[in-house]
C-alpha cells in the first residue's frame, strides 16, 4: 500500500496553477509522472501524489520538472480563472476509480493516435525517398 503524499503545495495565476510535490529522498530515475488534462499522478515508491483536477488543464502546454528534492508542475489552465480548489472534493473511491480509468483510456488513445500518425509520416517519407 503506497503511502499518500499531502504535503505538497500549490498556487496560481489566472491562467497557471503551480503545483510542488516533495519527493522525500527518492532519486529522480524512481519518480514516474502521468497527468492528462484532469488527472495528475506522481509515483515514487513508496510515496504517491494524486490529484483529480476541479477545473481541466492542458495538458499538451503544462510541464514537470524534478530536481532538489521536489517535482515542480506548471499546469496551463484551459479557462482563464481562479481555482477555488486545486482537487475534487469526493471521497467516493468508485468514482475516483471511474475518472482515473476514464483518464488512462483517453492517454492511450491519444497516444495510439500519435504513433499511427507518426507511422503515415514515415511511410510517406521513405515513398518520397524511392
Amino acid at each position: 500500500m503506497p503511502l499518500i503524499v499531502k504535503d505538497y503545495t500549490w498556487t496560481q495565476t489566472e491562467s497557471i496553477v503551480y503545483i510542488n510535490v516533495p519527493l522525500k529522498g527518492v532519486k529522480v530515475g524512481k519518480v514516474d509522472i502521468f497527468s492528462t488534462d484532469e488527472y495528475l499522478k506522481v509515483h515514487f515508491p513508496p510515496f504517491l501524489f494524486e490529484a483529480f483536477l476541479s477545473e481541466p488543464i492542458d495538458d499538451d502546454k503544462s510541464t514537470a520538472k524534478i530536481g532538489n528534492g521536489v517535482a515542480v508542475f506548471t499546469l496551463q489552465k484551459k479557462k482563464e480563472r481562479l481555482w477555488e480548489h486545486l482537487v475534487i472534493n469526493n471521497n467516493d473511491k468508485d468514482k475516483l476509480r471511474e475518472i482515473r480509468e476514464r483518464e488512462l483510456l483517453k492517454a492511450q488513445e491519444k497516444l495510439a493516435a500519435e504513433s499511427k500518425a507518426k507511422a503515415t509520416k514515415d511511410t510517406r517519407r521513405k515513398e518520397i525517398c524511392t
